[in-house]
């Protein structure tokens, strides 16, 4: 009995020496615990897949592909060709990946220029679809009416309106007319084009497809995030255009009221 006992210590002693251990005594040594399989990663140290860098949720579309999507975009396109010939240069990168509370590419856009700070811009990209999200000029239109339209265009699109009054504005110095149609109302400068347009009623679609009683689930989806938030409104600024403004109002319920679009004018 003396001599196994001495015979087990010499081979636990050389198993330790060695980092090898006959399977019948390291069963012995490490009784009760369970043991992990070759080439197998334990719980504690094993990544989901749908967190994995590099990686996205199914249904998604990728990093690459939402900055691709940034880069078709006319304007940017514009700097890229202007960048060509004066020397700056454009990087894209990506920041946060999308989550369903928030299913949405944000692109990060940095403009260096030789002889200037740089300039970045964030460009929201719908993680579904791949379509950008952020307001573009020519996408600012409600029922087909935009700013910039003369008067002659707006009745093509949406025929004569109901009523129509002019009033002086203090505030800008000049004459303005209204034309009201059927849950919406165009304003026009003195020399009859557009400045401002807003739908009070359903069925009158703006940019992205947002209209009134959307709520804000539906607008985050359909136009990202907004660029500034107040208690009942929402502000989307417009690519290339600083005084273009998209408003969204709210009631207490989280719906949309009305849907402005705006030159700046009246601001």
């Amino acid at each position: 009995m003396l001599k196994r006992i001495i015979l087990l210590l010499v081979v636990m002693v050389s198993g330790l020496l060695t980092g090898y251990y006959s399977e019948p005594v390291y069963d012995f040594i490490w009784s009760g615990r369970e043991v992990t399989p070759a080439g197998s990663v334990g719980v504690e140290g094993r990544k989901d897949g749908a967190g994995s860098a590099g990686e996205t949720s199914p249904g998604y579309i990728s990093a690459e592909e939402a900055v691709s999507a940034v880069k078709k975009i006319s304007w940017v396109d514009n700097l890229i060709r202007v960048s060509e010939l004066d020397g700056t240069t454009l990087a894209f990168e990506t920041d946060r990946e999308p989550a369903a509370d928030y299913p949405i590419w944000l692109v990060e856009v940095t403009e260096r220029f030789p002889d200037r700070v740089p300039e970045t811009r964030y460009f929201q990209v719908d993680a579904g679809s791949g379509r950008v999200l952020d307001v573009q000029e020519k996408d600012l239109k409600i029922s087909g009416i935009g700013l910039g339209m003369t008067r002659n265009e707006v009745k093509e699109t949406a025929g004569s309106p109901g009523r129509t009054k002019r009033k002086w504005d203090n505030g800008v110095r000049q004459t303005l007319r209204t034309d009201s149609y059927e849950g919406m109302e165009v304003v026009y400068d003195k020399d009859d084009i557009v400045v401002r347009v807003a739908a009070t009623d359903q069925g009158l679609p703006g940019p992205g497809g947002v209209e009134v009683y959307d709520s804000r689930e539906d607008v985050l989806r359909k136009l990202g995030k907004a660029g500034t938030v107040q208690t009942n409104m929402l502000i989307y600024p417009v690519l290339g255009q600083e005084n273009y403004k998209l408003f969204l109002d709210f009631n207490g319920e989280g719906r949309v009221t009305a849907v402005t679009i705006s030159s700046g004018l009246l601001d």
